[in-house]
């Protein structure tokens, strides 16, 4: 009962992956995606698309399926070859993105498995036949009069020319095995290292420009914000009039257009007016609202750096750093091995 239902499985997460939604982006859905994965500006940074006439994030092929440029699509897969962009049946007929990437997985898995599977079953049986037939037991005759005992590799060889065909699928099913293990190991690598493989032909890119002299030097305020992506910052001060300077007067300025900024010079998103949050994150019912007693001051939470508003450089003024190498470029779509292999096995719904 083994095989049957091993080779059902095949099919099973074959029809799985053909089937399942890979994450179709739409102009309804793109603004929660785009909250979940920001622009980088190393790989990904905002752009119209001359086609359909919007932004590129959200960029769809004809059959509305999402198009390898963007963060959610992975490869379409007519091959093994990575992000072949045409739309053609391949080898899941079904493009490869955020949601089925776990089932392009399991679909993978399967097929390596039952290829190993049935390596062994006819391992097993040319072992059979080689007990049944004696041949270890064999002598061969050189120089036409010298016997000596027969090695393992001559028997084996004599038996798989007796059992031509058998052997030959033997030997077809491990190189296959083999082959998409390798393939799998390597898609596997790709998602613990925070990446899809089209970003990591971007990252190639870079990598290779910057070697090559092309790209020498980056802004700071955009090394900044790759480096501080996600990170705390110190919580927000009451709200009231600024505490008194040493010199009495009532604080610093604030700039004439009314946004914060860090150390670094990033804009700090403000909740907007007449909500009761904090960056965007919700809060309890306001007692100036509801008029009951106030309830204790609660430590504000701490802002987290999510945007990054690009400056155009200027020479002489901009600040720059020297890329040396493309490590100095942190990757801001990668959490962690665990986080990134949970995010493949979990995906959350954007919409």
């Amino acid at each position: 009962i083994v095989i049957p239902l091993a080779i059902a499985g095949v099919y099973a997460a074959f029809y799985a992956a053909c089937k399942s939604n890979p994450g179709v982006l739409t102009r309804k859905n793109v603004p929660t995606a785009m909250e979940r994965w920001d622009y980088d500006y190393i790989t990904f940074s905002p752009k119209m698309c001359s086609t359909c006439l919007a932004d590129k994030y959200v960029c769809l092929s004809e059959d509305g399926s999402a198009l390898p440029d963007n963060k959610l699509a992975d490869q379409h897969a007519p091959s093994t070859a990575p992000f072949v962009t045409s739309a053609s049946p391949g080898s899941i007929n079904n493009c490869v993105g955020y949601y089925n990437y776990r089932l392009f997985f399991l679909f993978l898995i399967s097929t390596w498995s039952i290829c190993f599977y049935g390596t062994y079953l006819i391992a097993r049986i040319l072992q059979s036949e080689l007990i049944a037939r004696g041949l270890l037991h064999m002598e061969v005759v050189e120089n036409g009069f010298q016997k000596r005992p027969i090695t393992f590799v001559e028997a084996v060889l004599y038996l798989s020319s007796l059992e031509a065909l058998l052997s030959a699928l033997g030997v077809f099913a491990g190189l296959a095995g083999l082959i998409v293990f390798v393939f799998s190991a390597y898609q596997l690598w790709i998602v613990l290292s925070g990446k899809t493989t089209n970003e990591l032909m971007k990252w190639d890119d870079v990598e290779y420009s910057i070697k090559e002299g092309s790209i020498s030097k980056i802004p700071q305020d955009l090394i900044s914000y790759l480096d501080k992506y996600g990170t705390e910052f110190e919580p927000e001060p009451p709200a009231g009039p600024p505490p008194p300077t040493l010199g009495g007067g009532g604080g610093e300025a604030a700039p004439a257009n009314g946004k914060a900024r860090d150390s670094t010079g990033l804009t700090q998103r403000k909740p907007k007016a007449g909500s009761n949050t904090v960056d965007g994150v919700r809060g309890g019912s306001s007692a100036a609202a509801s008029g009951s007693q106030a309830s204790p001051a609660r430590q504000p939470r701490q802002r987290r750096l999510r945007r990054f508003v690009p400056r155009p450089v200027v020479e002489g003024e901009t600040e720059m750093v020297e890329l040396r190498s493309v490590r100095q470029l942190r990757n801001i779509y990668d959490r962690g091995a665990w986080g990134n292999l949970m995010e493949l096995l979990f995906p959350q719904p954007f919409g």
